[in-house]
């Protein structure tokens, strides 16, 4: 019996997990775009390279102006970028620290995709 209910769990956690990404994590990017409505562009001021049992990811610190001050956001990036590599920055007018990174930020259709995912592997189990 004990053999059933394990990987009954597992799926259901799994699909609980899919919804999850599928719906309320896309929601949150959607919000976060509908305020990041001005541009900038940031630059990276350091790479940190760590590395742990997935491999290796990077720690990028990107540095970006608004209005003459200056702001900082870290990334976790799977690739190395080179100080000074550029990125378009979205961001909130009326909190700058309210941004969106192009190509680091995870997009709502990611998410969706990756719940997706997510629950078809908790309904195989």
């Amino acid at each position: 019996m004990l053999r059933r209910i394990i990987p009954f769990f597992i799926g259901i956690s799994f699909i609980i997990a899919g919804i999850v990404f599928m719906v309320v994590l896309p929601k949150k990017a959607e919000s976060k775009i509908e305020r990041c409505t001005a541009d900038t562009v940031g630059t990276v001021a350091e790479c940190v390279e760590r590395y742990d049992d997935d491999g290796t990811t990077y720690d990028l610190t990107i540095e970006y102006k608004v209005n003459g001050k200056s702001y900082t956001e870290i990334a976790n990036q799977g690739e190395n970028r080179d100080i000074g590599y550029e990125y378009q920055i979205h961001y909130n007018p009326d909190d700058p620290n309210d941004c969106i990174i192009d190509g680091v930020t995870a997009t709502p259709k990611t998410l969706r995709i990756f719940g997706l995912a997510i629950m078809i592997i908790g309904i195989v189990v």
